[in-house]
């Protein structure tokens, strides 16, 4: 009796784009989650200012990928990044954008990347809110 054998999936020509595809700007949103989970996955979050520069050396041409390869967690990071900066550039194209004329305050930023770091994800989610509500309140004094 033979093996059973399984169908392999089919695999995608990398030298194409992809044509006409229509979106939900909450993609956008998702995308930030999606990259702050894999940036709290890091080793050393040290070294995550260092890789996003790679990115941009990447984007500008002045990065060799065989001379200087992604890794596997850069080349993950990369995909989500790449895409969240696509998308928002096509929001901004479109005037999809909404302008908010607030302000958060830097010890919160620091304290959502702390969380992000430590992988507490119920204190980033909180920290979120906090930010949330403090945009809120300065949005709503601002239209009163």
């Amino acid at each position: 009796m033979s093996e059973k054998q399984i169908q392999v999936s089919d695999t995608f020509d990398h030298t194409k784009n992809i044509e006409n595809i229509s979106i939900s700007a909450a993609y956008i949103h998702g995308l930030e989650q999606v990259m702050l989970h894999i940036l709290a996955l890091s080793e050393d979050a040290s070294k995550i200012p260092l890789i996003f520069k790679k990115f941009e050396e990447y984007i500008k041409n002045e990065l060799n990928l065989e001379e200087n390869p992604f890794t596997e967690y850069e080349s993950i990071l990369y995909t989500i990044y790449s895409l969240h900066q696509l998308f928002k550039a096509h929001a901004y194209d479109q005037g999809l954008n909404v302008k908010v004329d607030a302000t958060v305050s830097q010890k919160l930023i620091e304290d959502v990347l702390a969380a992000v770091k430590d992988s507490d994800f119920d204190k980033v989610k909180d920290l979120q809110a906090k930010m949330a509500n403090e945009i809120n309140g300065q949005l709503q004094t601002k239209s009163s």
